[in-house]
């Protein structure tokens, strides 16, 4: 064996230059970026963190009976998924799952139908009854977004979403249940502590959520929230 050659893997020095590769002026303007897209990361994560302990909360603190027709069809929906998964990906199923019969799998997609139609209802009415809504602003938004992910295609896009109703209303969907659930949060008595990277990243045992007692608020739309809560709970 004859060595031709020996290479040895230098850092790359962190200066001015090297920023200007990275399309900014200087290490320290390099640096704040970092900074501002990993903060930007972090918070997300605690949105949703806090968004799940949330819908935890109202999926255990109001039971009604669901309409038949609509949770079929989001049961249906969401087999029809793993379905389709299944056979063009099957390594994107859950180790879990594999070794699950269909029965078994039916269940478990069952009580996640009624989880989203419950809480999917329950956001509903609070929104209405609160007259939160989804501006056309923020809606038309939502379709430039949605665009710009699609290069080269912005006017297909624009098109599609005009003359398809249910794809605009699946678009406005999610929008009106983070708006439900910003305003529920605006209630909420939150603390909050510090946390180390990894216990953000795993997920809670136990929310740290305490909804508070809408009767101490004194607007309006406080008591309209605690209305609801208490239609929801005479039919547990």
């Amino acid at each position: 064996v004859v060595v031709k050659e020996i290479r040895e893997t230098i850092p790359a020095e962190i200066n001015d230059e090297m920023a200007k590769k990275m399309g900014v002026e200087s290490v320290d303007e390099l640096r704040k970026n970092i900074r501002e897209s990993q903060v930007q990361e972090l918070n997300s994560i605690s949105r949703m963190r806090l968004k799940r302990d949330l819908l935890d909360i109202l999926d255990k603190e109001h039971k009604f009976e669901l309409p038949e027709g609509i949770y079929e069809e989001q049961f249906d929906a969401i087999w029809a998924e793993f379905e389709r998964r299944r056979e063009d990906n099957p390594d994107q199923i859950d180790e879990d799952d594999k070794g699950k019969s269909d029965e078994e799998l039916k269940a478990q997609y069952r009580i996640i139908a009624e989880r989203m139609v419950r809480l999917g209802l329950l956001l509903s009415e609070i929104g209405r009854v609160n007259e939160v809504v989804v501006s056309p602003e923020e809606l038309n938004r939502a379709v430039m977004q949605e665009a710009q992910r699609h290069k080269g295609k912005e006017k297909e896009i624009f098109a599609y979403y005009k003359d398809n109703s249910q794809a605009l209303q699946a678009l406005q969907s999610p929008l009106l249940e983070d708006k439900v659930v910003d305003f529920i949060l605006e209630l909420a008595d939150i603390s909050e502590r510090e946390v180390t990277l990894e216990e953000l990243m795993e997920y809670p045992e136990k929310s740290e959520i305490n909804t508070g007692d809408a009767n101490q608020q004194k607007s309006k739309k406080r008591k309209s929230v605690k209305k609801i809560s208490s239609k929801k709970n005479k039919s547990d």
